[in-house]
């Protein structure tokens, strides 16, 4: 679609199985006026100089909503052959085509189906939070509660990412693994009942903390 028809003038896809956002699907048109949805129906008026897009035997999901989540193609237990993913991140990716990735025994759709309620992650992700539950509310979704932590850093002070590979709980071990975190969080332990038992998010470090290989 040419990008200037889109943003100066009105577009009109018609004869679409259309998906929308509520009701059920049906063959149509939808008619975009600056980038976005003006009308939606099976009875749409055009206006003249429209540029008219016949979509005929094809499907328009506007009602298909991806909050950017990995279900399906970056798979829990999987190991690389499941992590068919990027890292461009945006609220809506409407463009980007997982059905040729998507597995959809993940075991990760029992987690999501099973209710979460609680969300602890890096505050880089801090300012993606109300975009997120608002896509969330539209779509009836109960809001989760954020909790947001400092990053892992490298030591040249860049965000520890999964995509620096060498991080990785097969090569520390799980002791390692385990002094490292509890060293983050500021109080060392050598057990999971140790670290519980000096537990206090309140004591949470408020700065980030850095790796330091061996």
């Amino acid at each position: 679609m040419n990008q200037a028809a889109t943003q100066d003038s009105a577009v009109a896809i018609t004869a679409a199985h259309i998906v929308p956002v509520q009701g059920e699907p049906f063959d149509g048109t939808i008619l975009l006026h600056g980038g976005r949805i003006a009308a939606v129906g099976t009875a749409v008026t055009i206006p003249p100089d429209t540029t008219v897009i016949d979509a005929r035997g094809g499907w328009v999901l506007p009602g298909f909503v991806d909050a950017h989540t990995h279900l399906g193609v970056h798979e829990e237990a999987e190991g690389w052959a499941g992590r068919d993913t990027n890292e461009l991140t945006d609220p809506v990716t409407a463009a980007v085509r997982a059905l040729d990735a998507i597995n959809p025994a993940d075991i990760g759709f029992d987690d999501a189906l099973s209710g979460v309620d609680q969300v602890v992650r890096g505050d880089d992700l801090l300012s993606s939070s109300p975009r997120q539950a608002y896509l969330g509310e539209l779509l009836g979704y109960p809001q989760p509660v954020y909790a947001h932590v400092p990053l892992a850093l490298k030591h040249e002070g860049k965000r520890l990412a999964k995509r620096d590979g060498a991080v990785t709980l097969a090569e520390l071990g799980a002791e390692r693994a385990f002094a490292l975190i509890s060293e983050s969080l500021g109080w060392p332990a050598t057990d999971i009942a140790g670290l519980l038992d000096r537990f206090d998010p309140t004591r949470l470090p408020r700065e980030p903390w850095t790796y330091q290989p061996v």
